[in-house]
């Protein structure tokens, strides 16, 4: 129909209220049956893109148009493919994918913790370490309990690259793996790591979790550490595996230490004391 006539129809059909409310209703409902059907196909075709696991096309969906703006059921799916995925996905090109992601599509846990299982499944630590384990409760530890202690152990006892926080970072993790039992290394593959960590009070709480009898040498280096955490952890491993030599050196660090923690505690005094008085207990036993 000639859009001349269209628009005479229309001024003609507005000469009257009720013939312009039927009017407008009938072009509010064209434009609504438009966005209900095109919302509909947008919607088939994110399912089918998913279904295929295209990235690529996740990404530029996500992206969406002037018109539209940023479409968040792409980027959802983009998260998810990602998520469900990446450890199927070649190393590098799961590295490139997560880096692009971050700016351009956001990040989620579920993506993050992926992504770190990827890079453990290529035995890509550097990568791992540096990026994941910054700081403590990073996300991407908690699903790495025992590939995570196993590359630990290995980084640090074959020259691996390992920033002395990232180190403390894991090793505070694997002390809390140590309380709940679930640390599956032994004495020896954590004393082969002592060149590096003997004087981080966190891996000597390691060693004292576990008992090492063998860590009695690194216990009595450890007396006489600037770190006070780690004379203090040191008194604690000498209660449970030192012997009678060792009772003096702890009654003297008990009575005459400096170190002030927090809230004016000694914790060293308080250590030692504790730790000779259970030492002469289990000797007398």
């Amino acid at each position: 129909m000639n859009k001349h006539i269209t628009a005479s129809i229309i001024a003609a059909a507005c000469f009257t209220q009720s013939g312009c409310t039927i009017i407008s209703h009938f072009v509010q409902k064209k434009k609504t049956d438009d966005a209900a059907a095109a919302d509909a196909a947008d919607k088939k075709d994110l399912e089918a893109t998913v279904a295929k696991k295209d990235l690529a096309k996740l990404k530029k969906g996500c992206a969406g148009t002037p018109e539209t703006g940023k479409k968040g059921d792409w980027c959802r799916g983009y998260q998810d493919v990602f998520t469900a995925n990446a450890t199927d996905m070649q190393c590098d090109t799961a590295w490139n994918e997560y880096n692009g992601a971050k700016d351009d599509i956001g990040l989620t846990q579920p993506m993050t913790e992926a992504m770190a299982l990827s890079l453990a499944e290529c035995e890509k630590w550097d990568v791992y370490f540096s990026e994941f384990v910054p700081m403590i409760g990073t996300p991407g530890i908690r699903p790495m309990d025992d590939r995570l202690e196993k590359a630990f152990l290995t980084q640090t006892t074959s020259g691996g690259n390992m920033e002395p926080a990232v180190g403390s970072a894991v090793l505070a993790h694997l002390l809390g793996l140590q309380r709940e039992k679930k640390a599956a290394g032994t004495c020896d593959d954590y004393l082969a790591a002592s060149e590096t960590y003997a004087d981080n009070s966190t891996y000597v709480a390691i060693l004292v979790e576990k008992e090492c009898k063998d860590a009695v040498p690194l216990f009595e280096k450890g007396l006489l550490s600037d770190d006070g955490y780690v004379r203090a952890k040191s008194c604690t491993g000498l209660a449970k595996v030192g012997e009678e030599k060792h009772i003096k050196p702890l009654q003297s660090l008990a009575w005459t230490d400096k170190f002030e923690g927090s809230n004016y505690s000694m914790p060293v005094r308080e250590s030692c004391r504790d730790a000779f008085g259970k030492l002469e207990t289990r000797l007398s036993m």
